[in-house]
This record gives structure tokens, C-alpha cells and sequence, in this order.
């Protein structure tokens, strides 16, 4: 039995997956199986992968996503360490070597993940992953996981086994796009311990074929992925053993900033335990944010003074909050004096905010 389990789901990535297969076959660390699945490419993507054989296991399947692909690789691997390699990326010669050794040397670590080297489609290098990643601001793991998303699983991390097998799935089939995300937060509230290795082990490509249009059919997915993986987190037994302070920040992010404008959404959201179970404080706090966001929409104005009342019967000691709704009543231009004094708000909120490079158009 190979000691690490390589896994990698391929779809329509005829230009890349020939330099990501060779990575790993070219490692120091010699010790490993790799199964690709082709998630029902329409491209030269399963014809490359196949030259291959029988040095590495192939596997075809109807196109179901990459969590299913993922799925189907780790329930045919055997290894005692696993690690994710997307098909349009590659390893570094000493990745593997490098994530046993430290593995081997730390029995109580379940995750160790590292850094990657960020190169666009001709592979000119972009800088360091981390520089694009957010910054942890918590110290709790599963606090930091589920408000930023900062743990990649994906070509820079490997994972034990008997970690992985603890879960359902281990993926998520309807998480499309947010995968890697929702299994974080499996992994951390299920009491994983989590370490990082500080060196690259493998280059991270953005291209345009990673990036759909609006419209686009995968994008539509992706978005109904984004919902429901948020929905999921929300009503997880899990969310309750997240601080104070991350479950607002989260519940703030989802409401006002990926859920704008989007009414019955939101309202969902504010019936939800997970809300409710906020002291009065908080939710009059998160209800005057979201009622200031309805106003600068100019298609829900009453439903923006709707949730201002519901702010101040929660806490009827918020002078910020009565302020703008005596404004609302007696201004002449009531709207204009309300976007001004959220603005003025959200700049504030910017100004605290840690920044981080955002990756180049085409991230996959």
C-alpha cells in the first residue's frame, strides 16, 4: 500500500493537466498512488490522462462536479496521507517529501498545508499565495475557517486519512466551487489540529478558463453553492461552538455583502436559530447595518426603515439609530441623508478592515 494517496478531479483541462500529472510523477518522494477521475470532459483531457496508465489509476465519470470526482478518487485511494492536486496545477520536485517528513515528525497534526507560487496561463509567476490569502483574525481554527475561507485544501495541503474518513462524503456534493471551504469546517469543528509548513510546494495557476461568465451555467451553480454552503454552516450544531464575534462577523458578511438586495434571503437568514440566538446587542447591530444597506438599494426603502425599527426595539438606547430614522421622518431628502450617513459608516468599517491582494481575473 502507497503511503500518500494523490487525488485529482479533471475536467476540460487539455492545456495543463500533462504538466500537473508529471509533477507528481517526477517527486524525490517516490511512495505514492495517484487517481485521476475525468469528471466527463468534452476536450483531449481524458486521452493525455490515460497515457498515463498504468503508473497512475484513471477513472471516468459523467460530469457531477469536482466534489463528486474528488469523492469517487478518495474512495478508490488507499493511502495513509491524502493530498488534492487540481488539473490545471503542479507540484513542486520535493512537495511530497517535504509533507511526509513533516507528517512522520507531528503524530497529533492532522492537516499541515503551505504555500504555493501564484503563475498565470504561461506560467509567469505572480507572486506567493499567501500574499492573495486572508489573514486569520481569530484564534480559534474554526473561527478563522468560517468567517475567511483562508485554508486552502487544494494542492498545498495534506491530510490524514482516518481525518477524512470521520466525515460524510468527505465532500459535499452540492458544494461546487466552495468544496475545500465547507470540509474546512467540517474538519476544524470535528477537532483537527491544523499546522503550517512555510514553503511553497506547488504553483497555483489562474486563467480565464477558471472563470465564468454571470450568465453562464456553472456560475449559476456556483452561486446556489455559496447559499447552501452558508445555510449549512448556519444550522450546523457546529455554529454554536464558534465565538460571539465570528458568528456576527459572519452573519454580517452573509447579510450585507452576499446577500444585498436580496430580501427573501435575508429574511431567511434572520429567522434562523443561528440569529436569533444572538444577544438583543448584536442583532439590533446587524439589523441597523442591513436596514442602512435597504436604503442605499432604491428598491427596498421601506423594507431598509422596517429593519431600523426592528433595531431600535431592540435596543432603544441606540441614539445612531434613532437619529436616522428622525431623519427619515423629517428630512427633505430623507434617502440622500441616509446613503451619506452609510457611507460614512462603511468607510469607517473599511478603515479598520485588513487588506488583502486580490488574485488577478481568471482565479480558479
Amino acid at each position: 500500500m502507497n503511503k500518500v494517496s494523490v487525488l485529482m478531479a479533471a475536467y476540460n483541462h487539455e492545456a495543463y493537466i500533462r504538466e500537473a500529472i508529471e509533477s507528481v510523477i517526477m517527486q524525490s518522494y517516490q511512495d505514492w498512488e495517484m487517481i485521476v477521475v475525468n469528471d466527463g470532459s468534452t476536450d483531449r483531457t481524458g486521452d493525455i490522462a490515460r497515457q498515463y496508465e498504468p503508473r497512475i489509476i484513471y477513472i471516468e465519470q459523467a460530469n457531477r462536479g469536482c466534489p463528486s470526482a474528488l469523492n469517487r478518487a478518495f474512495h478508490d485511494s488507499k493511502g495513509k496521507y491524502v493530498v488534492v492536486l487540481p488539473s490545471d496545477d503542479y507540484f513542486l520536485p520535493y512537495a511530497l517529501a517535504r509533507l511526509v517528513e513533516f507528517m512522520e515528525g507531528h503524530n497529533d497534526v492532522d492537516i499541515v498545508y503551505t504555500d504555493g507560487i501564484v503563475i498565470d496561463s504561461s506560467g509567469k509567476h505572480l507572486g506567493l499565495l499567501s500574499e492573495y490569502r486572508p489573514v486569520p483574525r481569530y484564534t480559534s481554527l474554526l473561527d478563522s475557517v468560517v468567517v475567511s475561507n483562508w485554508v486552502s485544501l487544494a494542492g498545498c495541503a495534506m491530510l490524514r486519512r482516518e481525518a477524512l474518513e470521520r466525515l460524510e462524503g468527505p465532500y459535499d456534493e452540492k458544494m461546487v466551487g466552495y468544496e475545500d471551504w465547507e470540509l474546512a469546517t467540517r474538519l476544524s469543528a470535528s477537532g483537527c489540529r491544523l499546522e503550517q509548513l512555510h514553503l511553497p510546494t506547488f504553483f497555483y495557476r489562474v486563467h480565464q478558463n477558471n472563470k465564468s461568465s454571470p450568465s453562464s451555467t456553472f456560475a449559476q451553480g456556483r452561486r446556489e453553492a455559496f447559499i447552501y454552503a452558508h445555510f449549512k454552516i448556519l444550522n450546523a450544531d457546529f455554529f454554536k461552538c464558534v465565538s460571539v464575534n465570528a458568528q456576527v462577523e459572519f452573519l454580517k458578511n452573509l447579510l450585507l455583502s452576499h446577500l444585498s438586495g436580496e430580501a427573501e434571503l435575508q429574511e431567511e437568514v434572520i429567522n434562523l436559530e443561528a440569529f436569533s440566538g444572538l444577544d438583543e446587542i448584536d442583532r439590533s447591530s446587524i439589523l441597523y447595518y442591513l436596514g442602512m444597506n435597504n436604503l442605499l438599494d432604491e428598491n427596498f426603502p421601506e423594507l431598509g426603515r422596517f429593519r431600523l425599527d426592528q433595531s431600535l426595539k431592540l435596543n432603544p438606547a441606540n441614539i445612531k439609530t434613532r437619529l436616522v430614522i428622525m431623519l427619515l421622518i423629517f428630512g427633505t431628502d430623507p434617502i440622500k441623508w441616509a446613503r451619506s450617513i452609510t457611507r460614512f459608516f462603511r468607510a469607517m468599517i473599511n478603515k479598520a478592515e485588513i487588506k488583502t491582494k486580490s488574485l488577478p481575473v481568471g482565479t480558479s
